[in-house]
């Protein structure tokens, strides 16, 4: 919606303009004013704008990200209510987030669909389903690098200080399209933001063979992971869940105590 008002009013203010300036008509001061305060003002206000809208028209799912999203079994598994809940949440989620291409094209209705799929699907039972603290979700199209990890090549980024996502689109997409295939990096950087908001330390303990544990489940080690993500990972809350979505009955058959912890913590019904 913002964006919408936001073309109507650049269009309008340019047209005042050049009338003012080029065509001398004096007594469209005022109104080339208006306007411009009017731009400015949204333009600041693009995510209380689009928010007020999309609560006062609530984001339905399309056919074809529906589909999409069916893929998976936690959505297959809502009931019809829930999935419209769940459509209503993708509209809030997109209205509070600025998503960035680093090819300077508009980000695709799939990779922002699927970056919303991973959060709402995380913060399902939470009071603050939508991650509010982390509002921009930057897409490079393969393997980035980034100042703060200098020569070092990778597929996923979460900066917790400015409330940046960074994910490479090409890992990120296959992840989600083949999640017994290709590593999901966006729930993985999904997990971290779930950790540093909703989770307090002592929610969840792993013990010291936490790592052998997740290997027998996926039957990939800690390196590969690393290798994949480009990241060294010294916590595996986001390898612990990643696991759980990707590889559940294997999951609960090896690991039945940590499968149910993990449940707990993210507040989802394990019966």
């Amino acid at each position: 919606m913002s964006r919408r008002l936001l073309y109507i009013l650049f269009a309008v203010t340019g047209t005042l303009a050049y009338l003012y300036f080029a065509e001398k008509i004096q007594y469209l001061a005022i109104p080339m004013g208006i306007s411009a305060t009017a731009l400015l003002f949204t333009w600041i206000l693009q995510h209380p704008i689009d928010a007020w809208w999309a609560k006062k028209s609530p984001y339905k799912l399309g056919r074809n990200m529906r589909s999409l999203y069916e893929r998976h079994p936690f959505f297959a598994n809502l009931t019809e209510e829930e999935k419209e809940v769940f459509g209503q949440r993708v509209g809030l989620f997109f209205a509070d987030k600025d998503f960035i291409s680093m090819n300077n094209d508009d980000v695709p209705p799939d990779l922002m669909h699927v970056a919303a799929y991973y959060a709402i699907m995380l913060a399902w039972n939470q009071t603050e389903p939508l991650m509010k603290e982390y509002d921009r979700i930057v897409f490079y199209p393969h393997p980035f690098l980034t100042p703060h990890y200098g020569e070092q090549v990778h597929t996923y980024e979460v900066e917790h200080v400015d409330g940046t996502i960074i994910l490479a689109a090409d890992q990120f997409l296959a992840g989600y399209m083949q999640p017994g295939v290709y590593y999901q990096t966006g729930l993985h950087a999904a997990a971290e933001v779930f950790r540093a908001l909703y989770m307090s330390e002592d929610d969840i303990k792993f013990d010291s063979m936490i790592w052998t544990t997740l290997e027998k489940i996926s039957g990939v080690t800690k390196e590969v992971v690393e290798k994949h993500t480009g990241m060294a990972q010294e916590d595996p809350w986001p390898v612990v869940v990643h696991h759980m979505f990707s590889y559940p009955e294997k999951f609960k058959g090896l690991a039945p105590e940590l499968y149910v912890d993990t449940n707990r913590v993210l507040g989802i019904t394990t019966e």
